[in-house]
């Protein structure tokens, strides 16, 4: 098991919670309207809190440098577990039992999974006809939703539609970054210029205004958890799919999987703030 990958990844988890409860925060005690971007710019706190989603980002990249996307993304999943804290100190109350059973299993079933999956990268980068068919279904699939989502009006099947789409959008993000990490090894200009990397930047930018829209049409606590664990469960299929890594094939570690996915909904429930305007 590469441990740089695992450690780098849950330093990344540790990051992007950071990152997320301190954006939070600074958005739930701003101005709404057209005030709100002037107010998070001039706050100490929300740029904390982007410096330390920028640094996550930049430990997600040594991770992945590291290790497979099938070991990296699910270990993403940690950040609940650093976050529901921080979370529920925000709010003023205790973390519950039922809480700390599902953080409990969400630990187990991602010990269980690497331990049993024993995840592996693909032989080779990934080809032009491999990307092709996976950049181009996520848009389809992301402009479907939210298509969709315009003639629904603002509730529950309007906010669900539009986390499926951040979710889907987030994951090929997640994907994408292979080819980052790939013209990295080029170097830094190869880097700047592959069209991966703006790529990854067009996706993760249009799955965070996706995101916010899902949070504005409907309770974040019905959304966020689709957008949680969609990410996963999307970015794992792409994983085989078009990068070609392996899992040791067994019961193990597909049940695993699945509980890593429904622990992350139930927390991403849990840890959601009562203010809709949440960051990623």
């Amino acid at each position: 098991m590469p441990v740089v990958a695992v450690g780098t990844a849950l330093l990344a988890s540790l990051l992007f919670a950071l990152s997320a409860v301190a954006q939070q925060r600074a958005a739930a005690d701003a101005p709404g309207g057209a005030a709100l971007l002037g107010a998070l710019v001039h706050s100490p706190l929300w740029l904390a809190g982007t410096a330390a989603g920028g640094l996550g980002f930049v430990a997600l990249v040594g991770a992945r440098a590291s290790g497979p996307l099938l070991l990296v993304q699910p270990l993403l999943a940690t950040t609940l577990l650093f976050a529901l804290p921080l979370a529920a100190r925000l709010r003023g109350r205790p973390v519950t039992r039922a809480d700390l059973t599902w953080a409990a299993t969400l630990t187990v079933a991602l010990a269980v999974f690497v331990a049993s999956g024993r995840p592996e990268p693909g032989a080779a980068p990934a080809s032009s006809a491999s990307w092709a068919p996976a950049v181009g279904g996520a848009v389809v699939v992301v402009a479907a939703c939210v298509a969709a989502a315009a003639r629904r009006p603002p509730g529950t099947a309007r906010a669900v539609l539009l986390a499926a789409a951040a979710a889907v959008s987030f994951a090929l993000g997640a994907v994408l970054l292979a080819g980052v990490v790939d013209s990295l090894g080029r170097g830094p200009v190869a880097a700047v210029t592959a069209w991966p990397t703006w790529a990854v930047l067009a996706a993760v930018l249009g799955g965070s205004w996706l995101q916010q829209a899902a949070y504005q049409a409907g309770d974040l606590a019905l959304s966020l958890p689709v957008v949680t664990a969609g990410e996963q469960g999307v970015a794992a299929v792409l994983g085989v799919v078009v990068l070609g890594e392996r899992v040791a094939p067994g019961p193990a570690a597909v049940l695993a999987f699945v509980v890593v996915l429904v622990a992350a909904a139930v927390l991403a429930r849990a840890a959601a703030p009562a203010r809709k305007r949440a960051a990623r």
